[in-house]
């Protein structure tokens, strides 16, 4: 295996713990050098987001985490099983009517990061019941959702223009519809029709 800086080294797996391990006991590195291991369907890459001049950073140094990691991910990965927690108190503390237990499916709306629930929401669901499971990432509401329907319109600024849209066809179809939202939009045509809502903390990544 070749290596220089600025270039690309190719190895194995087994050469980048080598590598790793040597580095470790010199403490330095070639500034610039990037370690591209495996093929190109699977790569694993140390590249010098993790060199401080021609230094290794300790993983460990809270400090210099800080300093690479300026949007706090590792903070908010960190936090993720807390905000399951969260979600969990916030749904319970729901009051549903008991129409909104009488459903033949559901339906999501929701983009991006509001729509990733949805998907999850599918699988369980599909998995353990006969209920189908709709999830909505777009303008147009599926033609099969109607009044039997329970629908979750999920924005996390409660500004998104597609699921404004299709909660407004949700509406037009006299859907039985959960809003979860921060605020927004969203929720203020929610509260005015007099649908359930779930709100939302704000100041999170919508995920």
């Amino acid at each position: 295996m070749s290596k220089k800086p600025g270039g690309v080294a190719k190895a194995t797996l087994r050469t980048f713990c080598e590598i790793r391990r040597s580095c470790s006991r010199k403490g330095k590195i070639a500034a610039g050098t990037i370690y591209e291991i495996g093929s190109n369907e699977s790569l694993f890459i140390l590249w010098d987001n993790f060199l401080v001049g021609a230094e290794m950073v300790i993983l460990d140094d809270t400090g210099k985490i800080k300093e690479i990691d300026r949007s706090g991910m590792l903070r908010t990965v960190e936090e993720f099983p807390r905000q399951c927690r969260d979600a969990v108190s916030l749904g319970e503390e729901v009051k549903l009517s008991e129409d909104l237990k009488k459903v033949s499916s559901l339906a999501v709306l929701g983009m991006g990061g509001s729509g990733i629930g949805g998907d999850l929401l599918k699988t369980i669901v599909e998995s353990e019941s006969k209920l189908s499971v709709s999830v909505v990432k777009g303008y147009d509401l599926p033609r099969h959702i109607d009044s039997d329907t329970l629908v979750f319109a999920v924005s996390y600024s409660g500004e998104t223009e597609e699921t404004l849209s299709v909660f407004a066809q949700a509406i037009d179809r006299r859907a039985k519809i959960i809003a979860i939202t921060s605020g927004g939009n969203l929720q203020e045509q929610a509260v005015r029709d007099g649908f359930s809502t779930i709100k939302v903390p704000t100041g999170y990544q919508p995920r």
